[in-house]
């Protein structure tokens, strides 16, 4: 019986482990990303002074984000969200209902979201936009 030499074995082992060890690492940039641009939004590279509400989103419109408690946030083509999977995703693909962080700050009276986070999809979530009509 002939035996396969060890080395071959051994350098892929190695490999596969490097590889293992680096992946978070690929898979954190889009994360570190999201959270720079907040920063940087400011024009002088200075942080904003933003408050976080943790909150259950029921609906979303063009221009609002509306919790189930009634409060609205204002959303631009600005707004950062960052969906479960940690990616950044557009408010046309938001999930609602869901629960999440919003960060904002206030303008006027009126709540400007600048970033938010999903922490949980509500049951049957789905993309649809909700008419801001009254019913």
């Amino acid at each position: 019986m002939k035996f396969i030499s060890a080395w071959p074995i051994k350098i892929f082992s190695i490999a596969c482990a490097l590889s293992f060890l680096a992946a978070p690492s690929w898979c954190d940039n889009g994360k570190h990303q999201a959270k720079s641009t907040i920063i940087q939004q400011n024009g002088e590279g200075l942080a904003r002074d933003l408050e976080t509400d943790r909150v259950s989103i029921a609906k979303k419109s063009l221009e609002n984000v509306t919790t189930t408690a009634g409060v609205r946030y204002a959303i631009t083509d600005d707004t950062i969200i960052i969906g479960m999977d940690g990616h950044q995703v557009s408010a046309q693909k938001m999930l609602v209902p869901c629960d999440a962080e919003v960060s904002f700050e206030m303008e006027q009276g009126r709540r400007n979201a600048v970033y938010i986070k999903m922490k949980r999809i509500g049951r049957n979530a789905s993309v649809l936009w909700t008419s801001e009509k009254a019913d």
